[in-house]
């Protein structure tokens, strides 16, 4: 079976890499997942700064052309969409494992790894706003249509505030992609957690603010902390 870990980087969010990375490894002793890497900035030491943190990291062009004309997001999401990139790769993968770069396990994803994979989109439901969280996505062998539902989907959209989000739920809610609930636990984001209590969860997914930018303390502080514990 050819399987990856795939992430989507630019220069910014390097440490955001290393955070996640660590947060695996020290939970899931095991991890050793060729990591895949969509590259929209890294230059070469960059790459080797990456390479030190993991080293079964291999790099990736996004077809650059099909995200000239975007539809109207929110500024600090406009890298997001490179992410519907991972619907090309669907067709040469078996399984693919993508996780934001903002998100930290604080338990082992072996689970995640090993759960049982058919032939539909897997990622979390979240009831609050009504609509599927694209942080943790499990991808399995793919034709070239989703790929196409979703570059049209681009194309025709005039609005999507949550970048590659809005617009895989676009898709998914016109019925062109069949989806499977992921558990919330695996991709829960600060606000939903109550006084740093994270022992119910497995993925925490710092929205909003990052802590690589300064972050939003407060309620938050603790997650934040934990987070920086990550990066050492």
């Amino acid at each position: 079976m050819k399987k990856c870990f795939a992430v989507v980087m630019d220069k910014k969010v390097i440490v955001g890499f290393k955070a996640l990375m660590n947060s695996i490894r020290a939970h899931t002793k095991d991890f050793n997942e060729p990591v895949v890497c969509i590259n929209l900035n890294l230059e070469d030491e960059d790459m080797e700064e990456c390479r030190s943190i993991y080293s079964n990291i291999s790099f990736v062009q996004p077809i650059r052309d099909k995200y000239h004309k975007l539809p109207k997001h929110a500024p600090a999401l406009k890298n997001a969409f490179f992410k519907l990139e991972l619907f090309r790769m669907g067709k040469d993968y078996d399984r693919i494992l993508y996780v934001d770069t903002d998100i930290i396990f604080v338990k082992s994803i072996r689970p995640l790894l090993d759960m049982p994979l058919g032939t539909e989109l897997t990622l979390c439901y979240h009831f609050r706003y009504k609509e599927y969280n694209t942080g943790v996505m499990l991808l399995p062998r793919l034709s070239e249509k989703p790929y196409d539902f979703m570059m049209d989907a681009l194309k025709t959209m005039r609005r999507a505030w949550l970048g590659d989000q809005s617009v895989i739920n676009k898709v998914i809610n016109k019925k062109l992609i069949s989806v499977t609930q992921l558990n919330r636990k695996w991709n829960t984001t600060k606000r939903q957690i109550v006084d740093g209590r994270i022992k119910n969860y497995c993925g925490i997914h710092f929205v909003g603010r990052k802590p690589f930018n300064g972050g939003e303390g407060g309620r938050y502080k603790a997650l934040e902390d934990l987070w920086w514990e990550y990066t050492k």
